[in-house]
């Protein structure tokens, strides 16, 4: 079962809609990532999760802020932006900050909500804890990081790329 986590222990800078409570594992298996992780495995990830719901318009990260969290999109679409120029469309399912919290530390673009969404969050203290139980996420957020920050040296893409 998942406990409360108190907000006086989540770092200063984050928004303060972040909804805390009992996440259902359902909600993380319907990503590709995590379609292999064990049934514990998926409860101690949930367990470190919350919820965050944005606006259509809302910018949800900046460019060069220092990133705390991966978003995982549950519902709706969000536009990646770098300097001006509309990079991407993410969609329910995909991933994006992978690149600040395994990589750089700092957001490669903006993220703006282009619809109403609904954003699973896992901070990135909590995520290293769950990688280092589960070696296999790890790996694929890293490898995820890896190209997406390749592809941005060689086309100037953004850290974000809709996830397979």
């Amino acid at each position: 079962m998942r406990r409360e986590r108190p907000v006086g222990d989540l770092p200063r800078d984050l928004p303060g809609d972040l909804r805390f409570g009992v996440m259902e594992t359902s909600r993380l298996r319907a990503f590709a990532l995590f379609s292999g992780v064990a049934d514990d495995d998926i409860a101690a990830l949930a367990d470190a999760a919350s919820e965050r719901i944005v606006s259509a318009g809302e910018t949800i990260v900046r460019d060069g802020d220092f990133g705390y969290t991966v978003f995982l999109i549950e519902q709706g679409d969000v536009d990646v932006i770098k300097s001006g120029e509309h990079l991407t469309t993410l969609h329910a399912g995909d991933v994006f900050g992978e690149i600040a919290v395994e990589r750089s530390g700092r957001r490669t673009a903006d993220v703006v909500a282009a619809t109403d969404a609904q954003l699973i969050v896992v901070l990135n203290r909590d995520l290293w804890r769950v990688e280092r139980r589960l070696p296999d996420i790890e790996a694929s957020l890293r490898a995820t990081a890896e190209e997406r920050a390749l592809g941005q040296q060689v086309v100037g893409a953004e850290e974000i790329a809709p996830a397979e």
